[in-house]
């Protein structure tokens, strides 16, 4: 986002164009920046995250890997419909998972029927999971809370 917007800056001073930026933060450190265009009635928001692993620092690595599965996979109490039912099938994606890693290492072909055979395998549990799926639980849980 900096760099579009450095861009825009800084190509309106080559062209001579002028193009009013302001540029203000708030008390917890979300920065904000403002191009008014008056000559049009719609308003554009454009929202960017400066965070994850890059952004971590000591004693806070892995949060915004945890925080991502949160979203995407769920918790306990969040995101499924039955969370010991799902148990047994996320353990079984993850040792089928470790196998193939297994099998990577020992220099199996990566389009080999040894490695798509443990894909389908996995897949095939993917479906069974879905059944205890709430989608995008959370995401609505954030979305109706003002996020």
């Amino acid at each position: 986002m900096w760099a579009v917007l450095f861009t825009m800056a800084t190509a309106g001073e080559i062209t001579g164009i002028s193009v009013p930026v302001h540029y203000d933060s708030c008390a917890n450190g979300l920065k904000i920046i403002v191009v008014p265009d008056k000559h049009v009635a719609v308003v554009s928001c454009r929202l960017y995250y400066f965070v994850g692993s890059m952004y971590e620092g000591p004693g806070t690595s892995g949060l915004s890997h945890m925080f991502e599965h949160m979203m995407f996979k769920g918790t306990r109490t969040l995101g499924t419909k039955n969370y010991k039912k799902e148990v047994p099938l996320m353990n079984a994606i993850d040792s089928l998972d470790a196998v193939i890693q297994q099998r990577r290492s020992e220099g199996f072909d990566e389009s080999g029927p040894q490695i798509a055979k443990l894909r389908n395998e996995i897949f095939s549990i993917l479906e069974k999971q879905r059944a205890y799926i709430k989608k995008d639980e959370i995401w609505e849980l954030y979305k109706n809370n003002g996020g």
